[in-house]
């Protein structure tokens, strides 16, 4: 036992003394210009736009070191150990994410609202399985979820990027070492060929899928390998790459440290990425990480030696774990949720996460990888890294457990329809106003109320849960209520803030014997050409309006066109693009509605409510700020439709100079700008009033 042990030490001070020849401080350099890209791009600074980047310079840089390390084993011994290759990455990765995560979830409990504890929760526990990214991905794609706060662990995506990447390369390259053994080949090529494959595979699926679904592109594994792949691509190539004159070396190296500086500085998210654009930061770092031997002190590493530049990169895994929660949490816990952090306070909060990162790096990361007893035992590097995982479970169930957790199915509301009449008699919502809402003391904001519908658990949950057609989709979904038989033909079309209004047509449809169509589509109003998402065509979007368009007005006529959409506060091109999109209805015949949107309070009411019951007064925002320039576009559009009527509601919906967050005991808003179906449903008389007649 005890010669077994010595001879590991002795291998491992042989190991120290490789690394410690083959460290390379222009790999630290890069780390350091990485972190420092996303930290400044995370605090709101404007003249680094592109500072997101610095994601993609981490997955080229650790690509490098990874492949480096496992195709030089493979090289020396024929074999590679996976055990020893999982319990290093066991030793660095674990100690600072457990922390990390541990200090996220404790810090979640104590400042965050109760209503987010279930999503952080299991949040954390997908982090420390190195699973988040495939949960963000998803969540991406969820147009209701659009509007929710960013997690507090979301930056550990790209972590299970890389570790999902490093559980299979390891056993290809002991696959491809196997083989060569077996056929006498060379093992460099089969492996650069194995890469080749990857990287070519990887980044074709990235092009497409950056184009044609941006969300889930940016955070799934298969979009991203390629970048992990260019950086063992370069760490094959550098016994070539070392034999480049001094010049063209230093020259490559230089190039590539302005290729990275210029995308953080040029770069915009409303470009799609990853895709072809990623190519940019990442061949530019395998410039540095290719010609970084040969360029010698003619290239960077000259300013890369910096004892600053050193310290940033050694400690930039701690940085890049740290900055995140403390930007999330310490931002809410200033502001308590009721606005942006400004540009001055994401620098003070990322230059605070500074102090936990050293004091991770210095007082658990270093310390537990360079304990003896983990250190010189593979066994226990991976139980270190089983208790990690074990932990962050834990902590992630014990704190989704610990607050409400969210309603699931259709939340029924005392309002909801039964036959033809209210199933409760009390007034409520919208109902208790005067017939002119507007400076209505029963509108204003109160600091708390007796009882709430729904309750601030349901909140989020109280919306209508007609079939619609999702973003990425351009099938037509329609959903039909009401007397499906009866001549009065109603229909509604557009996007979410259409689809809002869904809960109270239906109230009216019962009473009043129609049949109701419903056509949705998230994240599209209805109109006629173009339609922009994130700065480019939105071409399912455009497909869904013709053919919606083209569907109605090929078979009957509807009695009653209904539409509305979330404003964008101007009146000029999207209030002709409405009016073209609703005039052959009109022509035809058909009683053409325009519903102006709705104010939009800008924070979440519903995590506001559930953190502020007895301060409701705090979720209250300006009349002037959430409302008096929204719906301009229905405004114009209807005096440019001969005939259609313009519904306005939104003075009983803020009918004060404050717009209150609650009124008659109904949460008025679920979101930042949708407004709860039991408040719709309060609403339902109102909208009777300002239809025209059928």
């Amino acid at each position: 036992m005890t010669t077994t042990v010595t001879r590991t030490r002795r291998s491992n001070k042989a190991d120290s003394r490789t690394r410690a020849s083959q460290f390379r401080p222009d790999i630290e350099g890069l780390r350091a210009i990485a972190v420092l890209f996303v930290l400044v791009w995370h605090a709101g600074i404007s003249w680094l736009p592109g500072g997101f980047v610095g994601v993609d310079v981490f997955f080229v840089v650790s690509g490098f070191l990874m492949t480096s390390i496992l195709h030089r084993e493979m090289v020396n011994k024929s074999t590679v150990s996976v055990k020893n290759f999982y319990a290093r990455r066991a030793r660095r990765l674990i100690p600072a994410s457990l922390a990390t995560l541990v200090f996220t979830g404790i810090a979640t409990y104590l400042i965050l609202p109760q209503t987010r504890w279930w999503d952080i929760g299991l949040d954390i526990a997908s982090a420390g399985s190195y699973i988040v990214n495939w949960r963000l991905a998803e969540r991406s794609v969820d147009y209701l979820s659009e509007n929710s706060a960013p997690s507090p662990v979301q930056h550990f995506w790209s972590l299970s990027v890389e570790e999902q990447f490093y559980i299979f390369w390891p056993i290809l390259i002991i696959a491809i070492a196997w083989m060569v053994k077996k056929i006498h080949g060379n093992a460099t090529r089969w492996v650069f060929g194995a890469l080749s494959i990857i990287a070519i595979g990887s980044l074709a699926w990235s092009v497409y899928l950056t184009n044609s679904d941006p969300g889930r592109a940016y955070f799934v594994s298969t979009t991203r390998l390629w970048e992990l792949a260019l950086g063992g691509l370069v760490a094959l190539s550098i016994p070539l790459a070392a034999k480049l004159p001094t010049a063209a070396a230093a020259a490559m190296s230089w190039l590539g440290v302005v290729g990275i500086l210029g995308t953080g500085l040029l770069l915009t998210t409303a470009v799609p990425f990853p895709g072809f654009i990623a190519l940019i930061p990442t061949v530019s770092t395998a410039l540095v990480l290719a010609s970084g031997p040969a360029a010698g002190t003619a290239g960077p590493v000259r300013i890369f030696s910096n004892r600053t530049i050193q310290w940033i990169g050694g400690c930039s895994y701690s940085m890049y774990l740290w900055h995140w929660p403390v930007l999330i949490i310490g931002g809410y816990f200033i502001t308590d949720g009721l606005r942006e952090t400004t540009v001055t306070e994401g620098i003070a909060l990322v230059a605070l996460s500074i102090l936990p990162a050293w004091l991770s790096l210095k007082m658990i990361e270093n310390p537990v990888r360079d304990a003896a007893r983990i250190k010189d035992s593979v066994k226990n590097s991976l139980y270190l890294a089983f208790f990690g995982i074990a932990a962050c479970l834990i902590v992630g169930m014990i704190l989704s457990l610990a607050g409400p957790r969210p309603a699931t199915g259709t939340y029924v509301s005392q309002y909801a329809p039964a036959g033809n009449s209210m199933t409760d008699a009390k007034l409520m919502g919208a109902e208790v106003l005067a017939p002119l809402p507007r400076d209505d003391a029963n509108g204003a904001p109160v600091e708390s109320v007796a009882e709430m519908v729904p309750s601030p658990a349901q909140i989020r949950t109280d919306y209508d849960r007609c079939p619609v057609s999702r973003i990425d989709s351009a099938e037509v979904v329609a959903c039909e209520l009401g007397n499906r038989t009866s001549p009065k033909r109603i229909v509604l079309v557009g996007d979410s803030h259409a689809q809002q209004w869904i809960p109270s047509l239906t109230l009216l449809a019962d009473r009043e014997n129609w049949s109701l169509t419903a056509y949705i589509h998230d994240a599209c109003p209805f109109k006629s050409g173009t339609v922009l998402r994130d700065g480019k065509p939105y071409v399912d979007c455009m497909t869904w309006n013709r053919e919606i368009s083209d569907r109605l007005l090929a078979g009957p006529m509807p009695t009653m066109l209904l539409t509305s959409s979330m404003g964008t506060g101007t009146d000029g091109s999207g209030s002709n693009a409405i009016a073209a999109a609703l005039q052959p209805f009109a022509d035809k015949g058909a009683k053409v509605v325009l519903i102006r949107d709705t104010p939009k309070p800008g924070i979440d009411q519903g995590e506001c409510i559930s953190a502020n019951l007895k301060q409701l007064t705090k979720c209250a925002r300006p009349r002037s700020e959430t409302s008096d320039a929204l719906g301009r576009e229905q405004i114009a559009a209807s005096q440019a439709v001969g005939g259609s009527v313009l519904v306005d509601l939104n003075d009983a919906i803020c009918p004060t100079d404050q717009c209150a967050a609650v009124i008659g005991g109904v949460a008025v808003y679920r979101d930042s700008n949708h407004i709860t179906s039991t408040y719709a449903r309060t609403l339902s008389s109102r909208l009777l009033e300002q239809l025209p007649q059928i």
